[in-house]
């Protein structure tokens, strides 16, 4: 199940990091490395410190948005050192446990830029939110440190234990078109300003955050959803 997981930069800086970073998934056995708004890409420099695995350079996914990267995945994982109550934090044993619960999923784990990290609004499109521990008074990790630490931690939970089966969830590009179809409904149904900013964060709330909706689930609420829509824009319900 090692070939679900994406590693997922999002507006590195350095591209020696990325190199880095594909080295280090490389050494516990993933290949998945996407990258999202590179601020300045160095083929060179990224090829250097990848080292052994520079021949697997041309095979990382460059992305302009970070909802394109996540467009199929269906568990997003965010890492960040700031608190932020908001969202779902994990310790790094329920993250190892989170792995082995969701071995059949495809899982995205997501780095922020080594300026400012992950901003509020990637980190809502985040499931849950862990945090490396280390010390109070230097806890800022390079950014490829991070991506050993979590490629190590990932390995053990997905090779050191046989996996568990359940049903497939709804990958993120689903929930976007609910998403839509609720920020429609609520502009045709003459929903206040509120209450679209509302009905939209509880639907993330719902889809996310350790919620178990299921592939099939996803489909036939996206179905609802766009009857609803059909209704309110035609005042018929479409034929299918």
């Amino acid at each position: 199940m090692i070939e679900n997981v994406r590693f997922v930069l999002v507006r590195p800086r350095n591209s020696g990091n990325i190199g880095a970073s594909l080295r280090a998934i490389a050494n516990f056995g993933f290949r998945d490395l996407a990258v999202v708004d590179i601020w300045n890409f160095d083929e060179e420099t990224a090829s250097l410190m990848a080292a052994s695995a520079s021949s697997l350079l041309s095979q990382v996914k460059f992305y302009d948005s970070l909802k394109e990267a996540l467009s199929d995945r269906t568990v997003v994982i965010g890492t960040s050192a700031r608190s932020r109550r908001k969202f779902r934090r994990i310790s790094m044993e329920d993250f190892n446990s989170l792995l082995k619960k969701n071995k059949n999923e495809k899982i995205a784990v997501l780095f922020g830029s080594e300026k400012t990290g992950l901003s509020s609004k990637e980190l809502e499109l985040c499931d849950y939110l862990v945090r490396i521990d280390t010390d109070p008074e230097f806890s800022s990790l390079n950014l490829s440190q991070s991506v050993v630490i979590i490629s190590y931690e990932a390995r053990r939970a997905l090779l050191n234990e046989a996996p568990i089966i359940s049903p497939r969830k709804v990958d993120k590009n689903s929930v976007e078109r609910i998403l839509e179809y609720a920020s429609e409904i609520a502009e045709l149904s003459e929903a206040s300003e509120t209450g679209k900013k509302n009905i939209n964060s509880v639907i993330r709330v719902l889809f996310g955050k350790g919620a178990d909706v299921s592939e099939k689930e996803g489909k036939i609420l996206l179905w609802f959803f766009r009857h609803i829509w059909w209704f309110l824009k035609n005042r018929c319900p479409p034929s299918y």
